[in-house]
């Protein structure tokens, strides 16, 4: 966290959609204090806007994650970091999701989700291990197709979570109204 907001302003990031930041004592720790951060109760879950002409208005917030509304001087959009909890029902992510859509008065939406579930659907890997989450995945695949959002993420050799208890590809980008270019791979 410490490096993010240095390499973010470097490689001229305007917007960071995060999940499990360093959060401590009700504050999103390690970033410039220039940053304007909105994080989710208990913060699980941040947007963090990084360009100084960017307006930012929260949207809504929950325990599962945070909604901003977003615009540089080109129309406006609904960006939106969500945390699917490992061990709790993928339910109240997904109704918080759903109140997300039903807020807007246009449908232009970028969603990043640590889903904590694997699915062939957002393309993930094998990742060897028993927790793979298929009902999760199947309930977020159902939720997907529902709302008719298309999924950013793309094939890669690159797994999206390393840590000490192994690989796994559990992140899942959507949008919806519009089309976002890809940059670097992803």
């Amino acid at each position: 966290m410490h490096d993010l907001g240095d390499l973010a302003y470097r490689d001229r990031v305007d917007v960071l959609l995060l999940q499990e930041p360093w959060y401590y004592q009700d504050r999103t720790c390690g970033l410039p204090g220039r940053l304007r951060p909105f994080v989710s109760i208990g913060g699980k879950a941040a947007v963090v806007v990084i360009g100084e002409d960017i307006e930012a208005v929260l949207v809504c917030k929950s325990e599962w994650g945070v909604c901003v509304w977003l615009d540089a001087g080109c129309g406006g959009v609904y960006v939106a970091s969500i945390y699917m909890r490992l061990r709790r029902p993928v339910q109240g992510a997904l109704d918080f999701m759903t109140e997300i859509l039903g807020v807007s008065r246009q449908d232009r939406f970028l969603i990043t989700i640590d889903a904590n579930a694997c699915s062939d659907l957002w393309f993930s890997k094998p990742s060897g291990r028993k927790r793979d989450n298929r009902e999760r995945a199947e309930e977020l695949a159902y939720w997907i197709e529902e709302n008719a959002m298309d999924i950013l993420n793309v094939p890669t050799d690159a797994y999206t979570f390393s840590g000490a208890h192994g690989e796994s590809d559990i992140d899942v980008t959507l949008s919806k109204g519009w089309k976002v270019e890809r940059s670097r791979g992803y």
